[in-house]
């Protein structure tokens, strides 16, 4: 296994979201890193980054490939709605 080197990284957020996040994580027991560190990687698997087994250990049923959605339960594809 390689050895991976932790980063450090700072975010910008309003205060009433600071304080949601806070009581959310205090409520589920979990650091407010831990939470920003998953919600990242659930987005970075969500838009593909990953791969399968990856993203569904994360909890993520479909992902963006190609600006085509993949159901990783099905394997179905159809294109992305327009944003």
């Amino acid at each position: 296994m390689s050895k991976t080197r932790e980063c450090h990284l700072s975010v910008n957020i309003s205060k009433e979201d600071l304080e949601v996040l806070t009581r959310i994580c205090r409520d589920r027991g979990e650091s407010i890193a831990a939470f920003v560190r998953m919600a990242a990687l659930k987005e970075l698997a969500r838009l593909g980054a990953f791969d399968e087994l990856r993203a569904k250990s994360l909890g993520i049923r479909s992902i963006e490939v190609d600006r085509k959605l993949v159901n990783l339960s099905t394997g179905h594809v159809e294109a992305n709605k327009k944003l």
